[in-house]
């Protein structure tokens, strides 16, 4: 049994479709915010999560970057390569379709998330990677290998995990069915399957997993935040907050 934050198997059908819908519907599987009250809405809301999603990925790819560049005994210059992904981001995301996603408090939880967690991919050594970066310097080229290989996986697991959350509001909106658990357990699955840390034993992907998931589904309300009524108000404060 993967670990999960008690996600059930759901039918979105089954969460009222067609029904009058005066205030938030709950998003399913122990995720905060509301399921989207129109196409329209799902829509803009999907796409700022996909859009965050690309962004925490591109952040982590300076962070590889910077890692193997202190490795190797180069200079990296890792806060322009983080201030590209954030421009880009901001280019790319129009949120006129849903004015309670808020570009600027993304772009602040995706930095935290990916500053606040990199040693969880980059705990071997005792030297500290340094600046707004947790994490050591990987002792070696072969450590550094390993934990380079992890750390793709993780990155791309952030996309994958609101993937799942982008289809199950897809569902809702669109009356067709979807699990959401099937999904966070596959992407379980692939990914312990494919990270081998034989050379890098102080990464755990069990550990990252519960992380990301824990995060995303808690900071879901950043981009499912919309309600028919207006009632539904996003609590936040969630990602890239210190376990």
């Amino acid at each position: 049994m993967y670990p999960t934050l008690s996600f059930v198997a759901v039918s979105v059908l089954a969460l009222g479709l067609g029904s009058a819908r005066a205030a938030c519907v709950p998003f399913p599987g122990g995720n905060t915010g509301c399921l989207p009250p129109s196409k329209s809405i799902e829509s803009c809301e999907s796409k700022a999560a996909g859009n965050a999603g690309k962004l925490v990925k591109a952040m982590l790819v300076c962070h590889r970057k910077q890692v193997d560049m202190l490795v190797a005994a180069k200079p990296f210059d890792e806060e322009a390569c983080e201030a590209a992904a954030e421009a880009k981001f901001d280019a790319k995301t129009v949120i006129d379709g849903c004015p309670c996603v808020e570009k600027d408090e993304l772009l602040s939880v995706a930095a935290s998330l990916s500053d606040t967690y990199n040693n969880l991919n980059y705990c071997a050594g005792g030297v500290p990677i340094g600046g707004d970066d947790t994490g050591n310097v990987p002792p070696d080229k072969n450590v550094l290998k390993c934990e380079d290989a992890v750390q793709k996986r993780s990155a791309t697991l952030v996309k994958a995990i609101l993937a799942c959350r982008q289809k199950t509001a897809k569902a809702y909106v669109t009356g067709t069915s979807f699990d959401p658990s099937a999904c966070d357990a596959a992407l379980f699955a692939k990914f312990v399957a494919s990270s081998d840390t034989g050379g890098c034993g102080c990464v755990s992907p069990n550990t990252i997993w519960t992380l990301e998931s824990t995060e995303l589904s808690a900071g879901n309300d950043y981009f499912y935040c919309a309600s028919p009524s207006g009632a539904f108000a996003p609590s936040h404060g969630y990602l890239g907050d210190a376990p």
